[in-house]
């Protein structure tokens, strides 16, 4: 028996990057007229502006044309303005609500370096690549340790809050909008700014952290109650900080600290997170001992291990 399968084609429509549709580039049946949809699912307001150049959402409006919200971002990012669409990229982030921008995949991987190396692979954190956020779910069966535990209560203490935790992946030479400078510049792998009101977390961690770099310091407020930022007072020398330790000590050590402990002054924030990281340096796992040098060399240093036990990271977090 065969089978036969009809399309009809009710419209097509070229977008401009912000959704304004592209003139002499569109069409639409007349059955097809009343269709109130355009970019990305957002209904259009066409008695605005004109067809296809306003669009409104749950959360506000916005013009295509300019790529400017009509209303201030109602979960805004410290580092763009807030009358800004899809973080100035609509390449890679989508807001169909006009709420929020959504993430991309990398920061998850590069979190998911930490927690695959302190959790094991089946840690139950995942990417919903939809929505662009973390997901926790635990994994049935399986035990850790009270440091372990601990990692997952601070992420999933952030996961739950009403606060926006953003993981922001840059070139170590990448300027900051919110910080002006990069963290090359600033001599960092990572740091994580958070606004006056505490509104907001926003970690940034190098894609490629640089050897001897400095310890990230975001103790400091960057932003001013009027917006402008300050100079960050004074480096700390550190070795290379593994992306994935990195992203660990600012998402589970500085943003948690200040979602649950706002009013923590220094130096008490600092210490905590320093402890906070020499713990899990101690079951980070870097690989395993693989040659009898490597087990000899651990071994005289009274460590007491054998050909395909765990190396970890070890030591202790800098002075900040």
């Amino acid at each position: 028996m065969k089978y036969s399968t009809s399309l009809n084609v009710s419209s097509s429509l070229d977008y401009n990057p912000f959704g304004m549709v592209m003139p002499g580039r569109n069409w639409t049946a007349a059955s097809a007229e009343g269709y109130r949809y355009g970019l990305n699912g957002i209904e259009k307001l066409n008695e605005v502006s004109g067809d296809g150049n306003h669009y409104t959402a749950l959360f506000g409006e916005y013009d295509p044309r300019l790529g400017r919200r009509w209303n201030l971002d109602p979960k805004p990012n410290p580092s763009l303005s807030s009358y800004s669409m899809f973080g100035n990229n609509p390449i890679w982030f989508s807001d169909p609500l006009l709420d929020t921008v959504k993430s991309t995949r990398e920061g998850f991987n590069i979190m998911n370096e930490g927690l695959t190396a302190t959790l094991g692979k089946d840690h139950g954190f995942s990417y919903d690549k939809e929505k662009g956020i973390l997901n926790y779910k635990a994994t049935e069966g399986k035990t850790y340790s009270s440091d372990q535990q601990s990692i997952i209560d601070r992420y999933t203490t952030l996961i739950n809050s009403d606060k926006n935790t953003n993981v922001n992946i840059v070139n170590h030479d990448e300027k900051i909008g919110i910080i002006g400078k990069s963290l090359a510049d600033l001599g960092f792998n990572a740091v994580t700014a958070t606004p006056s009101d505490y509104s907001s977390f926003n970690v940034f961690i190098a894609r490629n952290p640089q050897e001897n770099g400095m310890v990230s310091n975001p103790n400091f407020n960057p932003l001013r109650p009027n917006g402008q930022p300050e100079e960050i007072p004074g480096y700390v020398n550190t070795s290379l900080l593994y992306r994935g330790v990195a992203s660990i000590h600012e998402i589970g050590g500085h943003a948690y600290l200040r979602l649950t402990q706002p009013t923590l002054t220094q130096p008490n924030h600092n210490t905590l997170v320093e402890s906070f990281e020499t713990t899990f340096r101690q079951f980070y796992q870097i690989g395993t001992y693989d040659s009898k040098r490597d087990v000899k060399r651990a071994n005289k240093s009274g460590l007491g291990v054998k050909l395909g036990d765990p190396k970890f990271l070890g030591g202790s977090a800098d002075k900040h």
